[in-house]
């Protein structure tokens, strides 16, 4: 199947919002085991440059990625310019639209 930008952002921040469940009980039960890596954006962090953010629609920007609380204000706003004025060099996330096709693995069964 095909995957965009928005499902992919979706699957990562449910991901990051089990994450960071994980760290929050974990460091009421040991409370050695709390850092300061605990916050959403921290968790995303690693994973953050592969989402392509240009390519979303205005809308699902607007709405799901801003309410998320995972980019700045900056990013988003470099994100709208770019979108915009058609330069990909105000943002430093990939606007290129993914050349492959992904499949799930229950589709080889």
């Amino acid at each position: 199947i095909s995957i965009n930008e928005e499902r992919i952002f979706k699957h990562c921040l449910n991901w990051v919002k089990k994450q960071y469940l994980i760290k929050s009980n974990l460091s009421k039960k040991l409370p050695s085991a709390s850092t300061h890596h605990d916050q959403p954006r921290d968790i995303i962090q690693p994973i953050l440059e592969y989402i392509r953010f240009p390519i979303m629609s205005l809308k699902f920007l607007s709405s799901d990625v801003y309410n998320s609380g995972i980019l700045t204000e900056k990013e988003l706003l470099n994100i709208y310019r770019s979108k915009h004025l058609k330069d990909s060099k105000l943002t430093p996330f990939n606007n290129k639209k993914r050349k492959r096709k992904y499949r799930l693995a229950m589709d080889d069964e």
